[in-house]
């Protein structure tokens, strides 16, 4: 495997699933959730960038992968708290625990960023947190 987003992706993947939190399982998908059958709670690897960098002694890659925390409840419930709860065990598998990835050694991992977007329509409240890591890769 020679494209570090794929690599990326893959490793977030493996270290994703099977999550339960507080009980409940935690869907993770990529690029979009499912159009039929939506569950209540999941995750969405949604967004991924790369930068080639050169240095002295060859070159390494920069590379980002947005995680998409989507809550789901009846028009008038819930709140952020439980997507909240979902980000730390992301964090800590991701962070904590580490990635693996085929062919490249990750170097660094950093939360570069970390943003809630609530979304009311008239059925249901959206409560997302979205977080972005970032990724300092070299070829295995």
């Amino acid at each position: 495997m020679n494209e570090p987003n794929l690599a990326v992706l893959n490793a977030y993947k493996t270290a994703l699933a099977s999550m339960t939190v507080s009980g409940q399982a935690i869907p993770v998908y990529s690029k979009a959730a499912p159009l039929k059958d939506v569950p209540k709670k999941y995750i969405i690897l949604s967004t991924q960038g790369k930068t080639q960098n050169i240095t002295g002694c060859g070159y390494w890659y920069d590379c980002t992968m947005t995680v998409q925390i989507v809550t789901r409840y009846p028009n008038g419930q819930g709140d952020i708290e439980f997507a909240y709860t979902i980000s730390e065990e992301v964090q800590e598998r991701i962070q904590n625990t580490g990635i693996s990835l085929s062919n490249f050694r990750n170097f660094d991992t950093r939360q570069i960023s970390a943003t809630d977007i609530i979304l009311e329509t008239q059925t249901e409240n959206l409560y997302q947190y979205i977080i972005i890591f970032n990724h300092k890769l070299n070829r295995a």
